[in-house]
């Protein structure tokens, strides 16, 4: 079993299946009257909840800028995930590849070992995430040619150049898609005095961004929100090249 693990989802390939097991890395743990938590939800449903639940319960992301952030919260997130992964009645413990940055500290390296041990993995194996990409996508990396690999996750970028099996250079810088989203939100607040849940900037970025436009005033988009100065629901039109410009310091 193979498993990336990142601040927004966390995918997994088991051996002989084709298919991409992929779960949003979310946890919703219900506090009780005796101070322990049992898990409410996880995956996308966690992720509905959050913001909108009650003190005694808490929507936790475990893992953040390629570490883990809550050791608890992420052990039972794995195990709820690897149960879903082989189903309750054909548990095994699995022998599992994990991708890890290529700068991960020992630390890193060792707490991302215990917790999947303890969530019930049989063996672990470390596996350079740059060299997972660049293989996933067919890139040739043996070869005396050097291939820039760029993997652009939730709160961080990373950037590889691999030649000859092995990693020429690399840079990590604290930037990713969540960063995006946020600048979105704000500039639309800013600009058309608008907020916007996270959900409708993760849509906005997706369906529209564009590294390179054009001023075209006559493509639009429709953006969901809530009024500023009233509070009242707020849908209005906007240029399309306006979402693009939003994230335009962000990028560069």
């Amino acid at each position: 079993m193979s498993i990336d693990i990142g601040s927004d989802s966390i995918r997994i390939s088991v051996e002989d299946q084709n298919d991409i097991w992929s779960e949003r890395s979310v946890i919703a743990m219900y506090r009780r009257t005796d101070g322990k938590e049992s898990v409410l939800a996880t995956g996308i449903d966690a992720l509905d909840m959050w913001q909108r639940v009650p003190s005694d319960i808490d929507v936790v992301f475990p893992f953040n800028s390629g570490g883990i952030s809550d050791f608890e919260a992420g052990l039972q997130l794995l195990r709820h995930i690897f149960v879903e992964v082989q189903g309750r009645l054909l548990w095994i413990s699995p022998k599992i590849r994990v991708a890890i940055h290529h700068s991960a500290s020992t630390g890193d390296k060792e707490r991302y070992c215990q917790l999947l041990l303890k969530s019930g993995a049989k063996k672990v194996s470390l596996v350079n995430r740059s060299f997972a990409a660049a293989m996933g996508a067919g890139v040739p990396v043996d070869e005396a040619c050097g291939y820039m690999i760029v993997n652009i996750g939730a709160s961080t970028t990373e950037i590889s150049v691999l030649a000859l099996d092995r990693v020429a250079h690399f840079s990590r810088i604290h930037v990713g898609g969540n960063m995006m989203n946020k600048a979105i939100g704000s500039y639309l607040e800013k600009k058309y005095e608008i907020l916007i849940s996270s959900f409708e900037a993760e849509r906005l970025k997706c369906e529209h961004i564009q590294a390179v436009y054009k001023k075209d005033e006559t493509q639009i988009v429709w953006v969901m929100g809530k009024d500023t100065q009233t509070g009242l629901p707020k849908r209005l039109e906007i240029p399309l090249w306006h979402i693009s410009r939003s994230v335009g310091p962000t990028i560069r």
